[in-house]
């Protein structure tokens, strides 16, 4: 499926190093858009910048100490 851009819950899990429930929490929770189907679809780009995000929360905080 990630040919196409669109990727499954489990394959966001892989990328992530995380369960598939994680996945699941962070789509919930907002912070992670998703397509709501079956299966459920998270754009590649998003992962992107959910990841580029992750990357600047982890900056600032090392900065700050």
């Amino acid at each position: 499926m990630s040919d196409t851009g669109l990727l499954r819950q489990n394959e966001v899990a892989a990328i992530l190093g995380c369960s598939p429930r994680t996945v699941q929490r962070l789509r919930l929770s907002g912070e992670l858009p998703f397509i709501n189907r079956k299966p459920v679809l998270i754009r590649r780009e998003d992962l992107e910048r959910y990841l580029a995000k992750q990357e600047y929360i982890l900056c600032q905080k090392r900065a700050g100490q």
